[in-house]
């Protein structure tokens, strides 16, 4: 129920997997990137996750393959499925470093043209947001990094190359 807590990934009694991190979207209208925070349960043979606010639906698309029975989703176990899950949130974190970098260029060549402060003062939140991003995704990279660590019976060794 902590939103604030930092990424972190706990194994209990070997087959119950805890992990939670944040997940970002990019609103383009604000030039800021939303942040919601997210945990993620293996406990035997089911997934549960817990979003704080659902704002977006970024898991449709494991939905969409799941209740068409397309692709590796269903056929494999509910470690593929977190894998599935996290995967879809680290990808919206490149989305979102393309917007900011966007963003950041098409400033860069305003200030260039014509170094209004406002300008200035937009690219400088830009900044801050890209610091945003970066304190999400290095504490997920670490996280990821102990869960390759150490086995885990919950965890086959067909997921665990992805």
């Amino acid at each position: 129920m902590n939103t604030e807590q930092k990424p972190k990934f706990e194994s209990y009694e070997g087959n119950q997997l805890f992990f939670t991190f944040k997940m970002l979207n990019y609103n383009a209208t604000t030039r800021e990137i939303e942040s919601e925070h997210l945990s993620l349960v293996l406990i035997d043979n089911c997934v549960l996750s817990f979003q704080e606010e659902r704002t977006t639906d970024i898991f449709l698309p494991v939905q969409n393959r799941i209740v068409a029975s397309a692709g590796k989703t269903r056929k494999n176990g509910v470690d593929y499925l977190i894998y599935c899950l996290i995967d879809l949130v680290v990808d919206n974190y490149f989305m979102c470093l393309d917007c900011l970098s966007d963003e950041i260029e098409r400033l860069e060549e305003d200030i260039i043209q014509d170094a209004k402060p406002l300008a200035m003062r937009e690219l400088y939140g830009l900044n801050r947001e890209e610091m945003t991003l970066r304190k999400s995704i290095y504490p997920l990279r670490e996280m990821i990094a102990t869960v390759l660590r150490e086995d885990y019976p919950s965890i086959t060794h067909y997921t665990s190359l992805y």
